[in-house]
């Protein structure tokens, strides 16, 4: 009797869309706001372009420090006008007490409860509020399809760049850095929060679209450090660190590129 021919398994069914139905309140967008401060490249640069500002300052007082302290206890030439008055020695001071002023104003703005009030007067906002209420979102192959009390939007898998994990929320981020929120609270349990993780991923990634190749390309070839732990992420192929569990996202890339500009 001949061999019976090579079986092939059977494709498995794709899966069916995801329909969500919840409603959006105010603390939903205060955590993602909250959470955005972390995960939103253009937030993390200003909060870095807040901290040089701030490490400047510091500099700056320090050195006009010294300078004051040296022009006083050696008497440096020019520390006095020709009639013998102190100005330089004056400015000097005035400048130091700017630049320390300066640096504290920064590290007030820098602080967790700066922060959090920003986010939360934010979050509070006019602005922000439109978009409070029942929402009923369609995850699907194609993309999202998301309904409002406001408007209904199709969005194709093209105009997103990546499905964002948080410890609150699953969030969309379209390619203008605005984004679709899902609150986890909605779910019965963790899986089911990340069951729609992953299968949304999948279709993001199907689709062609994303940032999750170019990531995954950027670091095929380079020495990248996670910023969690400093874990050398050459090669990693994986959506999170392998040392720390850290969310890899696209601000990975513009924050390496950064640093070797200004290396």
């Amino acid at each position: 009797m001949s061999p019976d021919p090579p079986t092939t398994p059977p494709t498995p069914p794709p899966a069916p869309p995801i329909d969500l139905h919840f409603v959006l309140d105010e603390s939903d967008m205060l955590a993602f706001y909250t959470a955005a401060s972390d995960i939103d490249p253009r937030v993390k640069e200003a909060w870095a372009k807040y901290r040089r500002q701030y490490h400047l300052s510091i500099g700056m007082a320090a050195f006009l420090g010294l300078a004051l302290l040296a022009g006083l206890v050696t008497n440096m030439f020019g520390m006095r006008d020709p009639e013998g008055r102190p100005v330089i020695a004056i400015a000097l001071a005035a400048a130091v007490v700017g630049s320390v002023w300066t640096a504290l104003q920064y590290r007030k703005a820098l602080s967790r409860n700066a922060r959090a009030s920003h986010v939360s007067e934010w979050a509070r906002s006019e602005a922000v509020r439109y978009h409070l209420g029942p929402q009923s979102l369609t995850i699907g192959p194609d993309g999202l399809i998301l309904r409002t009390i406001h408007h209904d939007i199709t969005e194709r898998w093209s105009g997103i760049t990546e499905v964002r994990d948080t410890p609150d929320g699953i969030y969309f981020q379209r390619r203008d850095n605005l984004c679709y929120l899902v609150p986890k609270r909605i779910f019965a349990a963790p899986a089911e929060a990340r069951a729609v993780l992953d299968q949304s991923r999948a279709w993001l990634d199907a689709s062609g679209h994303g940032d999750a190749r170019r990531i995954r390309a950027f670091l095929a070839e380079r020495d990248v450090q996670c910023s969690g732990c400093n874990y050398n992420l050459r090669g990693v192929t994986a959506r999170v660190c392998p040392e720390c569990g850290r969310e890899l996202d696209s601000g990975l890339i513009a924050a390496s590129s950064s640093n070797e500009r200004a290396g």
